[in-house]
């Protein structure tokens, strides 16, 4: 069975992660905005600098071309949608605990789309 592995991953000041996924496991990765999850998953697809080990089975990245890896471990970035300057104006009737339950304020609402890391700028900003 191939497997997902990464032993001793660092970038950025982050880490060392250590993290195993079986071919039939479904992973979810969360964390605030500006954590570092995009920088952990350009890491493990070799598009960012990096320590550690990564696996896919048998093979480990630094044995395999990077394009040949990048064709078994790709990356599919979500692509920011925002078309309006706040958050609070891309929904009709918000409910705050929906965003109470991701760990945001009541003050999300408020936000300007420039804050968050899905705007393209990665960067807290001053609402």
């Amino acid at each position: 069975m191939i497997r997902l592995e990464i032993q001793n991953l660092r970038y950025h000041n982050i880490g060392p992660i250590n993290l195993a996924i079986d071919t039939s496991e479904c992973v979810m990765l969360s964390g605030p905005s500006g954590a570092g999850k995009t920088l952990m998953l350009r890491a493990i697809a070799d598009l960012e600098p990096h320590e550690g080990h990564v696996y896919l089975g048998s093979a480990k990245a630094t044995e395999i071309k990077p394009h040949h890896w990048r064709k078994r471990v790709g990356m599919l970035p979500s692509e920011s949608q925002w078309w309006h300057d706040t958050v609070g104006e891309h929904f009709r009737k918000p409910n705050s605990s929906w965003f109470e339950i991701l760990g945001f304020d009541g003050d999300v609402m408020g936000w300007r789309v420039s804050r968050l890391s899905s705007s393209g700028s990665g960067k807290y900003a001053k609402s």
